[in-house]
């Protein structure tokens, strides 16, 4: 297969994946009854993603605009404190471990369910989620 059509076939099936949950809701928010016959019938994701598309078009390429004016994000951007890896290492803190209160030093964590810890370091994971969300609206783009 030619590159040109590989890296399309996948640009849809990353379209398909991302947005087919929501073509037909989005049908239903935009009154779109006349299409609702279309919707229910069986798609290939294919065919779901171009329907999505059509359906979505402006906020999918609002969102791949902004992507493209994304600083590129950068593990060195932000030094890991408790990181036992040197500044190129990705580094995060679980949501619901939280330093012992027992010990001097904190560790190990223990961890307190369902209570998030605010302190935690979570800019590698942050930046990676931005990374995730342009990638996402790049390939639906």
């Amino acid at each position: 297969m030619v590159d040109s059509e590989r890296r399309k076939k996948w640009h849809l099936l990353a379209l398909a994946s991302i947005l087919s949950v929501w073509t037909l809701t989005q049908a239903e928010l935009l009154g779109a009854a006349s299409k609702t016959d279309t919707l229910l019938r069986p798609m290939t994701p294919l065919q779901q993603a171009l329907e999505v598309a059509k359906l979505d078009r402006e906020r999918i390429l609002k969102l791949a605009n902004e992507a493209l004016d994304m600083a590129p994000a950068a593990i060195t951007d932000h030094v890991a404190k408790m990181s036992e890896g040197g500044i190129h290492d990705f580094y995060s803190n679980g949501d619901y471990w939280w330093p012992d209160p027992n010990k001097p030093d904190g560790l190990p964590y223990i961890q307190r369910d369902g209570q998030s810890n605010p302190d935690n370091f979570s800019h590698h994971r942050l930046a990676l989620q931005r990374l995730r969300n342009a990638v996402a609206a790049l390939g639906a783009a």
